[in-house]
């Protein structure tokens, strides 16, 4: 599971929130996380599957080209 934070108010304030309470990592410092974590995931290949749940259509059609 990979969690790049949140900019939910609820969320960051909420201690029964699981997630990173973090402000969301975006930009040029969210795409070189995404690019590593594939990488990285590549070598379990091809017993992996990369769900990308909640993520924009743009994101995550951006996260799977990276792939």
């Amino acid at each position: 599971m990979l969690d790049v934070g949140t900019n939910n108010p609820r969320h960051l304030n909420d201690f029964n929130y699981n997630g990173l309470k973090e402000k969301r990592v975006t930009g040029k410092d969210y795409d070189l996380f995404i690019e590593a974590f594939i990488y990285s995931v590549k070598n379990f290949a091809p017993k992996i599957l990369l769900h990308w749940e909640d993520f924009k259509s743009s994101t995550a059609h951006r996260n799977l080209l990276s792939a």
